[in-house]
């Protein structure tokens, strides 16, 4: 759902709030590039710790970091809302 070019955005936090049949979830992705490989480091906190069915996560393709979500099939639409924070 949302992407950006690894080496211009080497580091941040991606925070983010999801609703789903009336169920919040918040929560933060802090995420580093390495640099030198395809690979991002990224950690996760949200609230509830269940979350609502939703999962995201991150990945390196060609020359850009990526966000995405998978859902579980539970029948409800959601809506994410985010905001990226970069530190460099």
């Amino acid at each position: 759902f949302h992407s950006f070019n690894k080496l211009s955005y080497p580091a941040g936090v991606l925070r983010y709030s999801i609703v789903r049949n009336g169920v919040y979830q918040t929560g933060e992705i802090r995420y580093a590039y390495n640099g030198s490989s395809d690979t991002v480091v990224s950690d996760e906190s949200k609230t509830p710790s269940a979350g609502v069915g939703i999962t995201i996560t991150m990945t390196v393709t060609g020359e850009l970091l990526v966000f995405n979500y998978t859902s579980t099939s539970t029948g409800y639409n959601s809506t994410i809302r985010y905001q990226r924070v970069d530190y460099f």
